[in-house]
């Protein structure tokens, strides 16, 4: 019986040591599983932010392209207003000249 207690002690010290090993190596794939999550969530942060740093770019080119064309389309409003005031002129200018040659 006691060489049966014993053996039964041993086997149960023999468990215990395997459990343990077990509980180490389960906390090693642990901590390594959670140091590459925080490796990968740093990467997808990073990345994030260059998306949101792209992003408010074009916002920002898109505000500059939406004033220069604003810009454009008043410098074209003047221009043809310009073109069509010297139109006139042209037009007014022929049609006197016209009515000279004719009284001539």
């Amino acid at each position: 019986l006691i060489v049966q207690l014993n053996a039964r002690e041993e086997q149960l010290h023999l468990q215990e040591s395997q459990l343990e090993e077990d509980q180490k190596e389960v906390q090693k794939q642990k901590q390594t599983m959670q140091e590459a999550n925080r490796v990968e969530e740093t990467r997808l942060s990073q990345f994030l932010l260059q998306l949101n740093a792209r992003e408010e770019q074009l916002h920002y080119q898109e505000s500059q392209l939406a004033s220069r064309q604003q810009s454009w389309q008043k410098e074209k409003g003047k221009e043809e207003h310009l073109i069509l005031l010297e139109k006139d002129r042209y037009e007014k200018l022929l049609s006197s000249w016209k009515e000279r040659e004719d009284h001539l």
